[in-house]
Parts: structure tokens; sequence; C-alpha cells
């Protein structure tokens, strides 16, 4: 979406919803338009990624308020078993798909890689498997900027009906000088949504915490926005993360689109953390 729209706004469709490839919950599908271009052809070079700024080491232990019921550092080779990926076409992607094979894990990081591949794009996403109502999620992360390619992270129910959807972390492609932060609630899909400055080629740290009819968004441990509002759910919701096209070429950039499309753009995690209140 180009900019979240306030609490008395009509609601857009769906922006694209997570579809684990290990029992799947419904996914509302856009559906596509006939105007709907191609992909582009990528760019000659692609940036290269990068642990400088990631330093900051994985949080242990519990905080005021929170108690810690899990956290991931992506050490070693492989994912660990409170992960199930992405496979499958996402919703609102029409000329792309996810891959198991996308999300890699090395060298102390996470990482969502995008790639062309015979004229169709290939993303990575994941969905963790620790499902509870309320608590304070943290997530730190970097992304290559590139037009096409958008990102996710966000909460997503445990049961079989959307919405709800709390994204504390997303933008849909261009130079990644922001993110937004969109409450979704109620049968027509209704938004609350904030945006906020921040270079997320860089590495920061994203979070939300969730308590009962009220969100607190945080960025690098200070909160930056706060959505009190009787649309905020009360039902167990488990934490996605996912890449997939459909950015600014689609219609939906709302940071600095222009920037072109690297033959890879990747996203890096450095780790993850889940609370549960106190």
């Amino acid at each position: 979406m180009t900019t979240p729209p306030p609490s008395t706004a009509a609601a857009p469709p769906p922006p694209a919803a997570p579809t684990p490839s290990a029992t799947p919950s419904p996914v509302p599908q856009a559906a596509p338009s006939s105007s709907t271009p191609p992909p582009q052809a990528a760019a000659p070079a692609a940036p290269s990624t990068t642990t400088s700024g990631a330093s900051a080491p994985v949080p242990t232990g519990n905080v005021a308020g929170w108690r810690q019921v899990f956290s991931d550092g992506f050490d070693g080779s492989t994912l660990g078993s409170q992960w199930r990926t992405y496979s499958g076409q996402p919703g609102g992607s029409p000329y792309g798909t996810w891959s198991p094979s996308q999300v890699q894990v090395s060298g102390g990081f996470l990482n969502l890689r995008n790639e062309l591949q015979n004229g169709q794009w290939v993303s990575g996403g994941l969905a963790s498997r620790i499902g509870q109502t309320y608590g304070k999620w943290e997530m730190r992360f970097r992304i290559d900027a590139g037009d096409e390619i958008k990102y996710a992270a966000l909460l997503w129910p445990d049961g079989p009906s959307w919405p709800p959807e709390i994204d504390f972390a997303e933008d849909a492609g261009g130079n990644r000088s922001g993110t937004t932060a969109t409450l979704h609630y109620g049968g027509n899909n209704a938004m609350v949504g904030e945006r906020v400055a921040v270079d997320t080629t860089q590495w920061h740290t994203m979070g939300v915490e969730w308590s009962p009819g009220r969100l607190v968004y945080t960025l690098d441990g200070q909160p930056w926005a706060t959505t009190v509002h009787q649309g905020v759910p009360s039902e167990s919701m488990h934490l996605a993360i996912q890449t997939q096209p459909g950015g600014c070429q689609g219609g939906g950039g709302a940071f600095g689109c222009g920037v072109g499309n690297p033959r890879t753009t990747t996203m890096q995690v450095d780790w993850v953390t889940i609370y549960a209140r106190a």
C-alpha cells in the first residue's frame, strides 16, 4: 500500500499474507489484475549483504513486564524446528512464488533471498510455531534496496479467520527509507496505520508490544507509535517474516521508488526474540 490509512479510512485489498508450507491456514488472495506488468529485468549488479552493525547480542532473560519464551540467533546452518517455511504463490503476487530454498541460515544470520528465475521472482518466508495471546516481539534485521521486493514482519492469527493481522515492520519496495506498522481488523479489513522514517538497509531492531486494546511499536528499543483501538485482537497469534514481489512495480511502493532491481535482494535477520506477559 502507498500509505497506511487512518482508522476511519475504507480498507484497500489485503496485503500479501503468510502461506506456511506446513499445515497452511486459509489466505486471502488478491485477484490478479489483467494490467499487472511482468517482472522487471534485474539490474546488472546486486548490493552485497553486510554484517556491519549487526553485532547487538541476542537478548536473553526476562525484561520488565515480560517473560522471555523464545529467542533465535540463527547460529549453525539449518533452521530450527520452531519455524516452518513458505511455499506456493503469495496472495497479491501473481508473478512470484515462495520456495523453502530461499530461506537460508549461515554465518549467524537468517537470509530471505529474492531472485528472478526464468522470468518469475522466487522469494522466502517463514512463520513461527509459537502462538500466544499478547506479548512482545523483537527482530533485528536489514534488507537490500530494490523496487520490486517488499517485506513484512507481522503477527498472524493461529485460527482460521483473517483478519486480524498486526504488521510491525513493512514496506513495499524502494530505497528502504521508512517502514510502516498496521493493525488489520474486522470483516472488511479496516486498518489503523503508522509510519516512521528509518533506513532499513542498515541494521535496526523493530518490535511490537501487544496488550489488551493496545499496540506499542518499537524501534531500537524505543516506542515510536502507539495504537489504542477496539480492533486490537484478543486471540492467539504467531510471528511471520516474509519477502515477496509486487512492490513499487505493483503500485504499492511507499518509500523512494526508482532505485532499480538487483539480481538478488536479501533480507537478513540477526535475531528474533519473543516474550509473554509476566
